[in-house]
């Protein structure tokens, strides 16, 4: 079976939301971005 990911990103969150081949939702998930400078701290 083939499943397929939509990714929305905006600047506050992102949202992706993965169906299967035949459009039924198998998940969906919602969150706030790390602040870039926040993220680069992280891989320091």
């Amino acid at each position: 079976m083939k499943y397929f990911a939509g990714i929305d990103v905006s600047l506050n969150e992102s949202s992706v939301c993965v169906v299967d081949e035949t459009g039924v939702i198998i998940g969906e998930a919602r969150g706030a971005l790390p602040r870039c400078n926040d993220a680069i701290r992280k891989r320091s």
